[in-house]
């Protein structure tokens, strides 16, 4: 598989939080191949890179700090966003390239975070 680009912007805690719910579901085997740079992506992200996420396959939870602006471009807000995430082991390379045509994540939405890790990203 060539090597993909996420775009995880380098949060210790949300690539924990991924981390343990692969142990949990695959072991630390599979943890061990984890990489938030490049083998775990949204659904959307794997399509625009010519791979299907295997049908059936349950999303791992994890969550973006989203920063609301002012027309000044000062931060008024910031909040939690979940995404669904699919690991390179539970996708597939699509026999004709898909071209993604926007997000397909409107799944339920769950938080993985505790409310106090949540608050201390926040801050």
């Amino acid at each position: 598989m060539e090597k993909l680009i996420s775009t995880w912007t380098g949060s210790a805690t949300t690539a924990e939080l991924v981390k343990d719910q692969i142990v949990d579901r695959w072991g630390q085997d599979e943890a061990n191949n984890y990489d938030p740079k490049s083998n775990c992506l949204t659904f959307s992200r794997w399509l625009e890179n010519g791979y299907q996420v295997k049908k059936g396959e349950k999303a791992i939870k994890s969550f973006i700090v989203i920063e609301q602006k002012d027309e000044k471009g000062n931060v008024v807000r910031k909040y939690p966003k979940t995404i669904n995430l699919f690991t390179s082991g539970r996708s597939k390379k699509s026999p004709n390239r898909i071209k993604g045509s926007g997000s397909n994540e409107s799944g339920p939405f769950f938080a993985v975070c505790d409310t106090e890790v949540c608050r201390q990203l926040l801050e």
